[in-house]
C-alpha cells in the first residue's frame, strides 16, 4: 500500500499520509518515517499567493458600532508574494552518500491468505481477531487491539501452527530484521 502511494505498484486502497503519519505518532513505527517523508515530498502544502499592492493598516481605532472588515488580504512583510506549489522534479537521483530507504511489501498471496483465515470462525472469536491484528501490522486494515508483533506470532509459529511462519518472516522484514 506504501509503494502504491508513492507510484511504485498499484493497489485498490493506498495509505494515505495521514496514515502513514499516524503509524509513526500513534503506533511508534519508526519504519513509516521514510514513508511519512517521501508522501510529504510528493504532496507539498499548497499556499496561496497573497496580494501586495493593499497598504499596511494603521493603528486606527474602529468604532464599536461599526462592522469589522472582511477578507483583507494581508501583505507581506517583504512585499513579495508567498512562492505557489512548486512541482517535484522527476526521477530524481538519491544522494550516493545516503543509502536509499526500501520498503518491504508484503506479498499479496501471504494477505489473500490471511484474509481466508479470517473466514473460517465467527468475527468476535479469538482466532479472527488474531488475523485482523496480523492485517493491521502489515498496514492493510486496523483493529482496536492494536497490531500484531514479532514476539506474539513467533508464539503461535513454535506451537507448530504452521501458516505462522511465512507471517513471522513477514513482521520480521517489516521491522528490518
Amino acid at each position: 500500500r506504501a509503494l502504491a502511494a508513492l507510484g511504485h505498484g498499484s493497489h485498490a486502497n493506498p495509505v494515505t499520509l495521514a496514515e502513514a503519519q499516524g503509524y509513526v505518532t500513534n503506533n511508534g513505527w519508526n519504519r513509516w518515517q521514510a514513508v511519512v517523508d517521501a508522501l510529504k515530498q510528493q504532496n507539498p502544502p499548497t499556499a496561496t499567493p497573497i496580494p501586495t499592492d493593499t497598504p499596511l493598516p494603521t493603528n486606527t481605532p474602529i468604532p464599536t458600532d461599526t462592522p469589522l472588515p472582511t477578507n483583507t488580504p494581508i501583505p507581506t512583510a517583504t512585499n513579495t508574494p508567498v512562492p505557489t506549489n512548486t512541482p517535484l522534479p522527476t526521477n530524481t537521483p538519491v544522494p550516493t552518500d545516503t543509502p536509499a530507504p526500501t520498503a518491504y511489501q508484503v506479498p499479496q498471496s501471504l494477505i489473500d491468505d490471511i484474509e481466508g483465515y479470517i473466514t473460517e470462525q465467527a468475527p468476535d472469536s479469538d482466532h479472527v481477531k488474531r488475523w485482523k491484528r496480523v492485517l493491521h501490522a502489515f498496514g492493510e486494515d486496523s483493529h482496536e487491539d492494536g497490531p500484531m508483533g514479532v514476539s506474539e506470532a513467533e508464539g503461535y509459529r513454535d506451537r507448530g501452527w504452521d501458516r505462522w511462519i511465512p507471517v513471522v518472516e513477514a513482521l520480521k522484514k517489516l521491522d528490518g530484521n
